[in-house]
């Protein structure tokens, strides 16, 4: 499920970008399955750890963004979701941009990117537009692989399933804050 889920009793916390709040998500879908097993977490960390599997054992610690209606993410190790990220939001980081203190997803998630130029990610071809949107996917990106330091960085998502339409600008940002203790990892698309 999007959002924040209380692991231990299967509850909906926060949803994101859906109004609900405090949703007993286990429980609820019970009465529906019946009596199997089910077991709940994030979208975005159950589809970090797919697309880790699918990447294979060539790298130990994984960096998955989805570039979507809003920015989740996850990070694996050793093919299994890290516990110390098990909460992460990285959507929910705050930078200035236009003078204001604002999530990173308010001004670099797919919704952002349409709202901006009333275009779909697939309908853009416009090389200024992904010039400039990189620019705000760099933002948050450099943030996340000083804290991380993944071997690899998977974008998945409406937007991140174009990732070869702003891939070179993106590298090219990175390189311009030109950190020697923040390497920058292959990046592909999920």
């Amino acid at each position: 499920f999007p959002g924040r889920l209380d692991l231990k009793t299967s509850t909906g916390i926060a949803f994101g970008v859906l109004p609900w709040r405090n949703v007993p998500l286990k429980k609820d879908f019970s009465r529906f399955l019946g009596h199997h097993k089910l077991l709940m977490h994030n979208d975005a960390k159950l589809a970090a750890l797919s697309e880790a599997r699918l990447a294979g054992d060539k790298y130990q610690k994984i960096l998955y963004i989805t570039l979507s209606s809003g920015i989740g993410g996850g990070v694996i190790v050793n093919a299994v979701i890290d516990a110390e990220f098990e909460m992460f939001e990285p959507g929910q980081m705050m930078f200035e941009y236009e003078g204001k203190s604002q999530k990173w997803e308010s001004f670099a998630s797919g919704k952002a990117l349409f709202e901006k130029y009333g275009k779909l990610a697939a309908d853009i071809e416009d090389q200024k537009i992904w010039r400039e949107y990189s620019q705000l996917v760099a933002m948050g990106v450099e943030e996340l692989l000083a804290v991380i330091q993944p071997n690899l960085i998977i974008f998945g998502g409406g937007v991140g399933a174009h990732l070869e339409k702003f891939k070179h600008y993106l590298i090219d940002d990175l390189k311009k804050i030109k950190n020697p203790l923040v390497p920058i990892p292959p990046m592909i698309k999920a």
